[in-house]
Protein backbone atom coordinates (compact mmCIF):
# COMPACT_ATOMS: atom_id res chain seq x y z
CA UNK A 1 0.00 0.00 0.00
CA UNK A 2 2.80 2.71 0.25
CA UNK A 3 4.04 1.68 -2.53
CA UNK A 4 1.06 2.64 -4.16
CA UNK A 5 1.04 5.69 -2.88
CA UNK A 6 3.94 6.95 -3.64
CA UNK A 7 3.51 5.32 -7.51
CA UNK A 8 0.48 7.80 -7.40
CA UNK A 9 2.10 10.60 -6.44
CA UNK A 10 4.94 10.38 -8.77
CA UNK A 11 2.28 10.06 -11.61
CA UNK A 12 0.13 13.31 -10.24
CA UNK A 13 3.92 15.62 -10.39
CA UNK A 14 4.92 14.02 -13.54
CA UNK A 15 2.00 16.16 -14.97
CA UNK A 16 2.81 19.30 -13.22
CA UNK A 17 6.87 19.64 -13.10
CA UNK A 18 6.38 23.19 -12.89
CA UNK A 19 4.89 23.20 -9.95
CA UNK A 20 7.45 24.35 -6.48
CA UNK A 21 8.32 21.92 -4.19
CA UNK A 22 9.10 22.06 -0.93
CA UNK A 23 13.05 21.91 -0.05
CA UNK A 24 14.85 22.20 3.22
CA UNK A 25 13.97 20.75 6.68
CA UNK A 26 11.51 22.44 9.07
CA UNK A 27 9.06 23.98 6.37
CA UNK A 28 11.33 27.27 6.53
CA UNK A 29 11.31 29.08 3.07
CA UNK A 30 11.55 32.82 3.29
CA UNK A 31 14.54 32.97 0.88
CA UNK A 32 12.02 31.90 -2.12
CA UNK A 33 14.15 28.75 -2.42
CA UNK A 34 10.68 26.59 -3.26
CA UNK A 35 10.22 28.52 -6.84
CA UNK A 36 13.94 28.17 -7.60
CA UNK A 37 13.07 24.77 -7.14
CA UNK A 38 9.91 24.73 -9.32
CA UNK A 39 11.95 26.97 -11.80
CA UNK A 40 14.54 24.06 -12.25
CA UNK A 41 12.26 21.50 -12.42
CA UNK A 42 10.55 23.26 -15.18
CA UNK A 43 13.89 23.28 -16.92
CA UNK A 44 14.54 20.24 -16.94
CA UNK A 45 10.53 19.10 -17.95
CA UNK A 46 8.91 21.48 -19.56
CA UNK A 47 9.24 19.18 -22.77
CA UNK A 48 6.87 16.65 -20.51
CA UNK A 49 4.55 19.86 -19.02
CA UNK A 50 3.99 20.87 -22.70
CA UNK A 51 2.94 17.35 -24.01
CA UNK A 52 0.99 16.46 -21.42
CA UNK A 53 -1.18 19.86 -21.59
CA UNK A 54 -1.30 19.31 -25.64
CA UNK A 55 -2.41 15.49 -24.51
CA UNK A 56 -4.86 16.12 -22.23
CA UNK A 57 -5.98 19.79 -22.87
CA UNK A 58 -7.84 22.45 -25.54
CA UNK A 59 -8.76 25.42 -26.78
CA UNK A 60 -8.04 28.39 -24.46
CA UNK A 61 -7.22 25.97 -21.71
CA UNK A 62 -4.20 24.85 -23.52
CA UNK A 63 -3.34 28.04 -24.85
CA UNK A 64 -3.36 29.73 -20.89
CA UNK A 65 -1.12 26.80 -19.37
CA UNK A 66 1.40 26.82 -22.31
CA UNK A 67 1.89 30.52 -21.76
CA UNK A 68 2.12 29.77 -18.58
CA UNK A 69 4.54 26.94 -19.05
CA UNK A 70 6.69 29.51 -21.03
CA UNK A 71 6.46 32.89 -18.57
CA UNK A 72 7.60 30.56 -16.04
CA UNK A 73 10.77 29.20 -18.31
CA UNK A 74 11.27 33.11 -19.75
CA UNK A 75 11.60 34.22 -16.13
CA UNK A 76 13.65 31.58 -15.20
CA UNK A 77 15.89 32.88 -18.18
CA UNK A 78 15.50 30.09 -20.59
CA UNK A 79 14.27 31.56 -23.61
CA UNK A 80 14.23 29.25 -26.20
CA UNK A 81 12.81 26.35 -24.70
CA UNK A 82 9.99 29.39 -23.85
CA UNK A 83 9.26 31.05 -27.11
CA UNK A 84 8.75 26.98 -28.40
CA UNK A 85 6.15 27.07 -25.72
CA UNK A 86 4.81 30.31 -27.15
CA UNK A 87 5.29 29.04 -30.64
CA UNK A 88 3.40 25.92 -29.58
CA UNK A 89 0.34 28.03 -27.74
CA UNK A 90 -0.15 29.78 -30.90
CA UNK A 91 1.63 33.04 -29.99
CA UNK A 92 2.65 35.19 -32.67
CA UNK A 93 5.31 37.56 -32.86
CA UNK A 94 5.19 40.78 -31.56
CA UNK A 95 7.30 44.12 -31.74
CA UNK A 96 9.80 45.01 -29.07
CA UNK A 97 7.96 46.32 -25.70
CA UNK A 98 8.53 45.67 -22.45
CA UNK A 99 6.07 43.07 -21.76
CA UNK A 100 6.70 41.19 -25.27
CA UNK A 101 6.86 37.51 -25.11
CA UNK A 102 7.68 37.01 -28.64
CA UNK A 103 10.32 38.80 -30.39
CA UNK A 104 13.15 36.68 -32.03
CA UNK A 105 12.58 33.29 -31.42
CA UNK A 106 15.39 31.93 -28.96
CA UNK A 107 17.10 35.50 -27.67
CA UNK A 108 16.24 37.81 -24.76
CA UNK A 109 14.91 41.28 -27.18
CA UNK A 110 15.57 42.96 -24.01
CA UNK A 111 19.54 43.22 -25.04
CA UNK A 112 20.18 45.79 -27.54
CA UNK A 113 22.42 44.06 -29.36
CA UNK A 114 20.36 41.43 -30.26
CA UNK A 115 17.45 44.15 -31.35
CA UNK A 116 20.42 45.57 -33.54
CA UNK A 117 20.79 42.10 -35.12
CA UNK A 118 24.09 42.26 -34.52
CA UNK A 119 24.67 38.69 -32.86
CA UNK A 120 24.72 35.42 -34.26
CA UNK A 121 21.93 34.17 -32.38
CA UNK A 122 20.07 37.46 -33.10
CA UNK A 123 20.52 36.65 -37.14
CA UNK A 124 19.49 32.75 -36.17
CA UNK A 125 16.41 34.05 -35.17
CA UNK A 126 15.55 36.02 -37.99
CA UNK A 127 15.87 32.89 -39.94
CA UNK A 128 13.51 31.20 -37.80
CA UNK A 129 11.11 34.01 -38.14
CA UNK A 130 11.31 33.80 -41.83
CA UNK A 131 10.66 30.01 -42.12
CA UNK A 132 7.50 31.02 -40.03
CA UNK A 133 6.46 33.35 -42.56
CA UNK A 134 6.85 31.10 -45.58
CA UNK A 135 5.19 28.09 -43.43
CA UNK A 136 1.87 30.67 -42.81
CA UNK A 137 1.85 32.20 -46.11
CA UNK A 138 3.77 35.12 -45.74
CA UNK A 139 2.69 36.05 -42.32
CA UNK A 140 4.97 36.19 -39.56
CA UNK A 141 1.43 35.08 -36.95
CA UNK A 142 1.66 38.11 -35.31
CA UNK A 143 0.03 38.61 -31.97
CA UNK A 144 -1.96 41.30 -33.11
CA UNK A 145 -2.12 40.72 -37.65
CA UNK A 146 0.80 42.38 -38.13
CA UNK A 147 3.28 39.79 -38.10
CA UNK A 148 4.34 40.19 -41.79
CA UNK A 149 5.24 43.68 -41.10
CA UNK A 150 7.41 42.91 -37.94
CA UNK A 151 9.14 40.45 -40.13
CA UNK A 152 10.36 42.71 -42.97
CA UNK A 153 11.29 45.57 -40.17
CA UNK A 154 13.69 42.79 -39.00
CA UNK A 155 14.55 41.78 -42.53
CA UNK A 156 15.45 45.56 -43.43
CA UNK A 157 17.54 46.16 -40.10
CA UNK A 158 19.46 43.26 -41.34
CA UNK A 159 20.13 44.13 -44.74
CA UNK A 160 21.61 47.22 -43.03
CA UNK A 161 23.91 45.78 -40.81
CA UNK A 162 25.10 43.68 -43.94
CA UNK A 163 25.55 47.19 -45.92
CA UNK A 164 27.17 48.29 -42.85
CA UNK A 165 29.22 45.34 -42.91
CA UNK A 166 30.28 45.40 -46.85
CA UNK A 167 28.27 42.58 -47.71
CA UNK A 168 26.53 44.83 -50.73
CA UNK A 169 25.47 41.93 -52.73
CA UNK A 170 23.79 39.67 -49.87
CA UNK A 171 22.07 43.50 -48.60
CA UNK A 172 20.41 44.13 -52.03
CA UNK A 173 18.92 41.19 -51.58
CA UNK A 174 17.41 41.50 -48.43
CA UNK A 175 16.14 44.98 -49.80
CA UNK A 176 14.23 43.25 -52.68
CA UNK A 177 12.55 40.96 -50.65
CA UNK A 178 11.48 43.51 -48.26
CA UNK A 179 10.11 45.48 -51.33
CA UNK A 180 8.56 42.65 -52.74
CA UNK A 181 6.60 42.24 -49.70
CA UNK A 182 6.05 45.95 -48.75
CA UNK A 183 4.20 46.03 -52.39
CA UNK A 184 2.02 43.18 -51.83
CA UNK A 185 1.02 44.74 -48.95
CA UNK A 186 -0.48 47.59 -50.08
CA UNK A 187 2.27 50.45 -49.76
CA UNK A 188 4.60 49.63 -52.23
CA UNK A 189 4.04 52.98 -53.80
CA UNK A 190 4.93 54.44 -50.63
CA UNK A 191 1.18 55.15 -50.03
CA UNK A 192 -0.12 55.54 -46.25
CA UNK A 193 -1.11 52.53 -44.45
CA UNK A 194 -3.86 53.70 -43.21
CA UNK A 195 -4.82 54.86 -46.60
CA UNK A 196 -4.16 51.70 -48.29
CA UNK A 197 -5.17 49.05 -45.39
CA UNK A 198 -1.30 47.74 -45.91
CA UNK A 199 0.31 47.28 -42.79
CA UNK A 200 3.26 49.11 -43.49
CA UNK A 201 3.54 52.60 -42.08
CA UNK A 202 5.10 56.14 -43.89
CA UNK A 203 7.82 55.74 -41.88
CA UNK A 204 8.57 52.24 -42.80
CA UNK A 205 8.20 52.85 -46.10
CA UNK A 206 10.22 56.01 -46.02
CA UNK A 207 12.89 54.40 -44.51
CA UNK A 208 12.96 51.08 -46.98
CA UNK A 209 13.32 54.04 -49.82
CA UNK A 210 15.66 56.01 -48.50
CA UNK A 211 17.78 52.57 -47.78
CA UNK A 212 17.30 51.15 -51.48
CA UNK A 213 18.85 54.53 -52.89
CA UNK A 214 22.21 54.41 -51.04
CA UNK A 215 22.39 50.77 -51.30
CA UNK A 216 21.82 50.66 -55.21
CA UNK A 217 23.83 53.50 -55.77
CA UNK A 218 26.77 52.21 -53.63
CA UNK A 219 26.24 49.18 -55.29
CA UNK A 220 26.22 50.48 -58.94
CA UNK A 221 22.49 49.09 -59.70
CA UNK A 222 20.45 50.75 -61.37
CA UNK A 223 17.41 51.66 -59.37
CA UNK A 224 14.18 52.97 -60.48
CA UNK A 225 12.94 54.92 -57.33
CA UNK A 226 9.79 52.32 -56.13
CA UNK A 227 11.97 49.65 -55.20
CA UNK A 228 12.77 48.14 -58.34
CA UNK A 229 16.96 47.70 -59.16
CA UNK A 230 18.77 45.89 -61.45
CA UNK A 231 22.57 45.30 -62.55
CA UNK A 232 23.55 48.56 -64.72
Amino acid sequence: MPTYRRDRHRVQTAHAPWAPRCTGSGGSGGSGSGDDGGGRALSRAWKLAAAAVLATRAGSEAKAQLLEIGDRLRRGGDWRAAHVAYLAAGWGVEKPHRSARLVLPGVDHARAHHRALRTPAATDALHVLEALEAARGGDGGGASGGGGSIVQGHKLRLAMVLADLGYVETACAYARSVRAKVSLGGSGGGGSAAATGGPYTDKFVTALRVFEDRLYTCAGVKHDGGGGGSNA
